[in-house]
């Protein structure tokens, strides 16, 4: 603003907006009729104050992590919102940054060892496994920093929809994937990703790479025990976000058995909450064919929504040769709720019939700006459709 008025109207807006001692700060102002006025003012603010401090450098995700809405204001006309950061964070943020530059160092040691050496191969990146379920904005973070040590060596394209997870797709050369699992080192919180490439090959991994858990977006949400799948049982879902899903977001669930079973599949949600949803109404019969590939979600696949407060779905398979193996599950069909000790026993990886096939997949929510262009679910009307489902016979 440049007229003596406007500034008169900048300082009537401000005056009561006085940032911490010693943190940075920014303010924007949005027209007071302009739809969410103050909001879009909060937001404006914060990005402006993320491009100053930086524009040019690495982990700008980190610092917008930290970055806070600290007061609004308004003289009637116009409105105005401060965006604050701590010295702390930001000091916090200038040692992610020289600590992203190292993790970008080792995931391109990584990238090299994944492709085999091979340069101009085709490589897809599929999900990331962060803490037991894929997806999420860390995985989607990691991912897009692979995706660019990937790019100096090969061509990167997305794993089509419809693929169970079988070798690798037509027109592919390697799938690449990671687990991600939060441990302790010299008294640091650090995040370890193991990457694994599949091609016709076979399948090889890469050294383990390591980073401090503050140099990444947080995490968000539970932890869910993942178990080892058992050879030869596929369970994967459409995603393109590492795994992950936005809410409302439509997506296919495929299991692919390379023998013959009996499967059943259960969603695990929230705090000790589980519905089976295979096999169900349209899909009465269990039995999965050696080779066979089955759409869980139907003709429609389904949609993403997740349980109120819950940032995540689980999907496991259990298979048998026999239905009868499939213990307390050998009579289990038809859309029904676990009872919550069993649901939660699974969630933490235990309470799997003796000898019983198994493998797992799931997602968590995304949260990028693609997203909002997503019409939000339903989430109180699914979760009043889920109450009213028996509770299986088991």
């Amino acid at each position: 603003m440049t007229s003596g008025a406007a500034a008169r109207e900048e300082w009537s807006c401000t005056g009561d907006l006085v940032p911490p001692t010693g943190w940075q700060q920014e303010t924007a102002f949005r027209d007071a009729a302009s739809p969410n006025a103050r909001q879009g003012a909060a937001d404006d603010a914060s990005n402006k104050l993320r491009e100053r401090l930086c524009a040019g450098h690495e982990a700008c995700d980190f610092l917008r992590s930290r970055i806070r809405g600290w007061r609004t204001g308004s003289n009637g006309p116009v409105v105005c919102a401060m965006a604050v950061v701590s010295t702390e964070d930001l000091e916090a943020w200038k040692q992610a940054e020289t600590t992203t530059q190292k993790l970008d160092d080792s995931l391109d040691t990584a990238a090299k060892e994944l492709l085999a050496g091979r340069p101009g191969r085709t490589v897809a990146i599929d999900s990331i496994r962060d803490m037991g379920v894929p997806g999420g904005g860390r995985a989607e973070w990691l991912k897009a920093r692979m995706e660019r040590q990937l790019q100096k060596y090969a061509v990167v394209v997305t794993a089509p929809r419809g693929w169970a997870g079988d070798g690798v797709p037509p027109g592919i050369d390697v799938v690449v994937s990671a687990v991600l699992a939060e441990r302790t080192e010299s008294q640091v919180p650090v995040v370890e990703g193991n990457w694994f490439a599949v091609s016709l090959q076979g399948r090889r991994g890469a050294p383990p790479v390591l980073f401090p858990r503050a140099a990444a977006p947080p995490f968000l949400g539970a932890v869910v025990e993942a178990v080892r799948d058992t050879p030869g049982l596929l369970l994967r879902l459409d995603s393109s976000r590492a795994g992950g899903l936005c809410a409302g977001e439509r997506s296919q669930l495929w299991l692919r058995s390379e023998v013959a079973v009996h499967a059943r599949v259960v969603n695990l949600f929230g705090d000790g909450e589980g519905i089976l949803e295979f096999p169900n109404d349209l899909q009465p019969n269990d039995l999965i064919s050696s080779g066979q590939t089955v759409a869980l979600g139907g003709d429609l696949g389904f949609e993403a929504v997740p349980a109120a407060g819950s940032e995540y779905e689980a999907f496991l398979v259990l298979a048998a040769a026999n239905a009868r193996d499939l213990g307390p599950f050998k009579e289990a069909k038809g859309s029904c709720r676990l009872p919550r000790d069993l649901a939660r026993q699974l969630q933490h990886g235990v309470g799997f019939p003796p000898g019983v096939m198994h493998a797992s997949s799931g997602y968590r929510l995304s949260t990028g700006p693609e997203c909002a262009r997503i019409p939000p679910p339903n989430r109180q009307g699914v979760a009043a459709a889920v109450a009213a489902l028996p509770e299986c016979k088991l």
